[in-house]
């Protein structure tokens, strides 16, 4: 990749001169916090899976134009019918992370501009995802059971 790109996320925008650079900003924006919010704020199986809120910011975020992200199921038994695959993209992607790249990215040519695409894996990583995912209960640690996927728009700045 050559020169300098902006690509937006939720309530910010970030200047990148590197394909690794956008990987990690995108990373950055969604993947973390719904392990945060399981493991901070959910107590009780009463309480909004941290899964079904980011499917609500995920709908904000792209509602304001800031970027995509949906979440993908790797098992063949989707949590929802929401989660599978819907394009190109998804699908190759969705092959590579489940046969165990941890992160895949492409860049994408539409009609109205460039687009930065990403997944990464998500695997189960504490005893609480088994709450809402009984059916995960017997896979080994660190399999991913899903994806996240990101579409960025790309601004040059030249």
């Amino acid at each position: 990749m050559s020169g300098q790109v902006l690509i937006r996320g939720i309530g910010s925008t970030a200047l990148i001169t590197s394909s690794n650079e956008i990987s990690e900003a995108a990373v950055a924006n969604c993947k973390g916090g719904i392990v945060t919010i399981t493991d901070k704020y959910v107590t009780e199986d009463s309480e909004i899976p941290a899964g079904t809120a980011f499917k609500q910011i995920f709908a904000i975020a792209k509602e304001k134009g800031w970027h995509e992200a949906r979440l993908l199921d790797l098992t063949g038994e989707p949590y929802s019918d929401e989660n599978v695959p819907v394009d190109e993209f998804e699908l190759r992607a969705a092959k590579k992370v489940a046969a165990g790249t941890g992160f895949y990215e492409e860049i994408e040519e539409a009609e109205d501009g460039k687009y930065f695409r990403a997944m990464t894996a998500i695997p189960v990583v504490m005893e609480k995802c088994i709450r809402c995912h009984s059916n995960y209960e017997d896979l080994p640690e660190g399999q991913a059971i899903g994806a996240m996927g990101y579409r960025l728009k790309i601004e040059s700045t030249k």
